[in-house]
């Protein structure tokens, strides 16, 4: 059921003419009349980037689609991702970005991503041709190309290779038993689906609607949310079940309840086969006895959130702490109380932290939060309304409020945590630097009596400490 690697050679996506044009705010008047011109009988327009995504991926090898135009105002534009979706399916696709005037800046992104070209809106036809390409029909086949459609190049060559010296001169084509798909369509497109899943760019049900619809022959098949269901439309309506939940609804004006039935029980399967990958990532990023993250999730994050900063401007700030003298909970009152320890702690550290900011559990009773301000300062020395250095106080004074009825009347005292606190790029330049910065701080809280806060100079600057000239701030 997979598609055979060697089916679509790149003599034969060379005869691709197809041009599909994405569905976005830009004002495409202008475009769409010049590329009618080009091509009037190839051009199609799509809802949205993922419909184009899936038809690139489901076409035939002699319907093949030759550029696909898409405006930056489209809501899900991020110029990366489209295009590692788009080499994902097919690796020999233009991609042209259609960019309103003055926009240079956008036009660089998008060529630094791997777009082929980026074209500003209103264009003109000679533009508009070098940015499709030298494979399209000519207008007027007889006139000669101008030196400029001459020295057109593609961006990236092994991703857009050269149709054969015998095909430009229009010989006939050797024979080859790799042409023609010797596989019937229904039999092709596992592979796509499978990379969705293993990707997980948001784009399955996307590209198995489209599979549908293509195997069916018809536009009329929809996908909606279980909760989208209504007495009230006249449309065939068969959910999407597996193992008796429901995942969606397949409806249709024009194909019947036993052909829309069968369609959603595949559908059924891919659905829940996606969900299952995703809860097995979770439960291998999630601690099992506090829910918040574990090591392996802290990673993850961090290294992303790392990487957005720098390309983003902006701070990172880390906070290690650990519960002071836990072992005695758990020695005195047994496990289970200290287990219940950790859970409170971390339902209060989620109760005090921002929504954008994440917690974890890296060891047995040490924990991390990263503070990523996505809003960046307001000037050269604000700082969010709600600071770092505000929350960080502020659960340090709650969590001494905690009560836990297991440790019964004799239990000691009030919970008190030991944290130091790094900031990115001040205090370290990536994950193992930022962690050792911020551990080496905690471990300064402990020795400077516990119940103690401690700031790398990072951290102190740019999370507003005001309380104290010292490196270690004492409740």
């Amino acid at each position: 059921m997979t598609r055979p690697a060697p089916i679509e050679t790149d003599v034969y996506r060379g005869s691709a003419e197809r041009i599909l044009v994405v569905d976005g705010g830009i004002d495409r008047s202008n475009t769409l009349d010049l590329i009618r011109e080009i091509a009037l009988d190839h051009t199609e327009i799509v809802d949205d980037v993922y419909e184009a995504v899936a038809m690139v991926g489901l076409c035939r090898a002699d319907a093949g689609i030759h550029t696909v135009l898409v405006p930056i105002t489209i809501p899900e534009y991020t110029a990366t991702r489209i295009v590692e979706a788009f080499r994902i399916v097919d690796g020999r696709v233009r991609l042209v970005l259609l960019v309103p005037s003055g926009r240079q800046d956008a036009i660089d992104t998008a060529l630094a991503a791997g777009f082929d070209d980026a074209i500003e809106t209103p264009t003109t036809l000679a533009r508009l041709r070098r940015a499709l390409g030298d494979r399209l029909p000519a207008v007027e086949p007889t006139e000669p190309p101008t030196s400029s459609d001459e020295s057109i190049q593609d961006k990236n060559p092994s991703r857009h290779p050269q149709t054969p010296p015998a095909i430009l001169e229009n010989e006939p084509e050797p024979p080859s038993p790799t042409l023609e798909p010797q596989l019937p369509l229904e039999n092709l497109g596992d592979v796509d689906l499978v990379e969705c899943i293993m990707a997980d760019d948001g784009m399955l049900r996307s590209m198995c609607l489209a599979m549908i619809r293509s195997h069916l022959g018809t536009r009329d098949v929809h996908l909606l949310e279980p909760e989208d269901d209504s007495d009230d439309d006249p449309r065939s309506s068969v959910p999407i079940l597996h193992r008796g939940r429901t995942m969606g609804l397949l409806v249709s004006s024009s194909i019947g309840d036993e052909d829309l039935g069968r369609w959603a029980e595949w559908l059924g399967h891919w659905l829940a086969l996606d969900h299952q990958v995703r809860s097995l990532e979770e439960l291998c990023e999630t601690d099992e006895l506090t829910d918040a993250g574990n090591r392996r999730a802290f990673e993850r994050v961090l290294l992303e959130t790392l990487g957005s900063a720098r390309r983003e401007r902006r701070i990172v700030t880390l906070m290690v702490f650990d519960i002071d003298n836990f072992k005695t909970y758990n020695d005195l009152y047994g496990h289970e109380a200290g287990d219940q320890v950790l859970c409170e702690t971390v339902a209060l550290l989620r109760a005090t932290i921002r929504r954008g900011d994440h917690v974890f559990r890296i060891g047995g009773d040490e924990f991390v939060v990263i503070f990523s301000d996505t809003e960046g300062p307001r000037g050269e020395h604000s700082t969010p309304p709600e600071s770092v250095e505000q929350i960080a106080h502020r659960f340090q004074a709650q969590v001494c409020d905690l009560r836990f009825p297991k440790l019964g009347v004799e239990a000691p005292g009030t919970l008190s945590i030991s944290a130091g606190l790094a900031t990115f790029p001040w205090d370290g330049h990536d994950v193992p630097s930022l962690l050792r910065h911020a551990d080496q701080l905690a471990l300064e809280s402990k020795r400077s009596g516990k119940n103690a806060i401690t700031f790398g100079p990072g951290a102190r600057s740019r999370c507003r400490d005001d309380h104290s000239s010292n490196s270690s701030d004492k409740a």
